[in-house]
């Protein structure tokens, strides 16, 4: 899950730079969309990546018998 956050730190940081791009007539708006999609699709991969997690250790507790 971690690397997965920092995977979608990086893709906010891309998405920052291809706006700034942008604003400055280096990329079309079509570059700049796409940066958004891949940064929304990075952000989904960590939360799925994060509830993966609990479901593990939940699953994990409940086989133990330490599941309240």
């Amino acid at each position: 899950a971690q690397a997965a956050r920092r995977g979608a730190a990086a893709a906010d940081a891309a998405l920052a730079l291809a706006d700034a791009a942008w604003k400055e007539g280096a990329v079309n708006s079509l570059q700049v969309v796409d940066a958004q999609r891949r940064a929304r699709d990075a952000d989904v991969a960590a939360v799925v990546a994060e509830q993966g997690q609990r479901q593990a250790l939940l699953d994990l507790l409940a086989a133990t018998g330490s599941f309240p």
